[in-house]
């Protein structure tokens, strides 16, 4: 096991953080609400990168970058001060294709959830790709 992951099963094993059971030696049971995602839920920020980029409609809707600079900061005026355990990933097998991706979380079990979901980040191109997701 990693670090990150032991020490995610510590902070579960001591009771904390979220609706879930131990269902055998290293696997996890959680029960959660039942969400419903409507397609429509989904906002892009419109800028020079995504502009060209993004088939925009009903599906795709165009989010200004200043509102979302401004949630960004309601955000991180939220989240000062808690206990967030982060992982650092990709989406895609194919080493040309795949893409980097920062999953943050406020649950321990959340964020193994992620981690057994998305492909760990090697440690050799950690630094990059800490450098493609710094927030503010």
């Amino acid at each position: 096991m990693s670090a990150f992951t032991t020490k995610a099963w510590e902070i579960l094993g001591n009771g904390r953080r979220g609706p879930w059971q131990e269902a055998s030696p290293h696997a996890l049971l959680a029960e959660v609400a039942k969400l419903r995602r409507a397609a429509a839920d989904k906002y892009i920020v419109r800028e020079p990168s995504t502009e060209e980029k993004v088939w925009w409609g009903n599906y795709n809707r165009p989010f200004a970058t200043d509102k979302f600079n401004a949630l960004l900061q309601r955000l991180q005026a939220f989240l000062q001060g808690e206990e967030l355990f982060v992982q650092d990933c990709h989406v895609g097998a194919d080493p040309d294709r795949r893409m980097p991706i920062r999953v943050i979380t406020d649950s321990a079990w959340q964020s193994l959830f992620a981690r057994n979901m998305f492909i760990p980040i090697d440690t050799h191109v950690y630094c990059k790709h800490a450098e493609l997701h710094k927030l503010g």
